[in-house]
């Protein structure tokens, strides 16, 4: 086995190193470099600090979003621990000590599912919620402040074995996939922050065929009911700050990412919510 190492530069002002296994980009790479399954895309999303905001870090990782190939879309979120309390309807489910490694979105946009770490374990298999014109929203991620997200050093540096006989082709492939550098900045709208106390941050990620028209509706993912809150949500129509971005994965798929700040609170550091199986 050979040692394939890479460094990632990113256009931050620290002088830090992230060498840390756990970091988004390496999980991603581990799919391609160690395993050797093609991908068609690898695009990463970095969220920029509101300059309000106490979190320290001018940058935060919202993850690594991949497209294999076979049309799947895969998550590899950017959190600054390793595991989560898991729910299922609205309560606990064992192992409640689960270590998150990507979430994984069928290539018909119809269900997705949460995999550990080598997919040695799966969770849950919600539907996604189908929003009209071949848009389908994938999951709302609620967190309770930035510092879930893991800050992003000036340089991220990764180690992945790979077989000596194959290693050429697997850099080829990753290379190939990092082409026309589909990464995206997200932020909130100026102000945002202030708009609720108390408050938590939310990001709506929304699948769908390449140039769709921006869903500009209420169904975002919002943790409505789930044991993760430490208050109810209020009744009724509140008018959000919100911020939408795009990213396009390849011909045929964009995402968009959509930004907000929900009014209430969290007992828990981070929140994915899909549509419940019945």
């Amino acid at each position: 086995m050979d040692t394939l190492k890479l460094t990632l530069t990113s256009r931050v002002s620290n002088d830090a190193f992230d060498v840390g296994e756990d970091n988004p980009v390496n999980r991603a790479l581990n799919a391609l470099l160690e395993d050797g399954k093609p991908i068609r895309s690898f695009s990463m999303c970095h969220l920029k600090v509101p300059p309000e905001a106490a979190t320290p870090k001018e940058l935060r990782w919202v993850g690594v979003f991949v497209l294999s190939q076979g049309d799947r879309l895969l998550y590899f979120p950017g959190f600054s621990y390793e595991r989560f309390l898991a729910f299922q309807g609205k309560t606990a489910k064992e192992p409640s000590d689960f270590a998150i490694d990507h979430l994984s979105l069928e290539s018909n946009f119809l269900r997705w599912h949460i995999t550990s770490f080598k997919s040695k374990d799966h969770l849950g298999s919600p539907r996604t919620c189908p929003l009209g014109k071949g848009r389908h929203l994938w999951f709302g991620l609620s967190v309770a402040n930035l510092e879930v997200f893991r800050p992003v050093c000036h340089k991220t540096k990764i180690s992945v074995p790979t077989p000596s006989i194959d290693s050429r082709r697997r850099i080829d492939a990753f290379m190939s996939s990092r082409e026309d550098n589909k990464d995206v900045w997200v932020g909130l709208p100026p102000g945002a922050t202030a708009t609720f106390d108390p408050f938590f941050f939310h990001i709506a990620v929304i699948a769908g065929p390449k140039g769709f028209t921006d869903y500009l509706g209420p169904q975002l993912g919002f943790p409505e009911g789930s044991p993760s809150l430490a208050m109810p949500l209020p009744e009724g129509r509140v008018s959000l700050p919100t911020r939408h971005h795009r990213m396009t994965l390849s011909e045929g798929v964009d995402l968009q990412i959509v930004l907000t700040c929900l009014p209430g609170a969290l007992n828990v550091p981070a929140a994915f919510t899909g549509v419940e199986v019945q």
